[in-house]
């Protein structure tokens, strides 16, 4: 018996990123709000899609992310930390 499956640990992981993705998307002063927010949201998809679509969709997935990477889209919020 096993505490946690890795097909829950996968759900988990893509809740949590999912989650990251529309606080992103809701922090008016991110100052790369859109791109960063579509970025958490597309790795939250490999994880909660992973085992129900094709690899290949994957792969645009990553692809995207890289896209967005590139473009520096992806950027660090001017929020203060604890």
């Amino acid at each position: 018996m096993t505490l946690l499956s890795i097909e829950s640990f996968y759900i988990v992981v893509g809740v949590i990123l999912a989650l990251i993705a529309v606080r992103i998307a809701l922090d008016a002063s991110h100052p790369s709000r859109w791109g960063s927010s579509i970025f958490w949201g597309l790795f939250a998809a490999t994880f909660l899609l992973g085992k129900h679509v094709s690899p290949l969709v994957i792969g645009y997935l990553l692809l995207a992310m890289v896209v967005l990477a590139a473009l520096q889209q992806v950027k660090k919020s001017h929020e203060t930390t604890a």
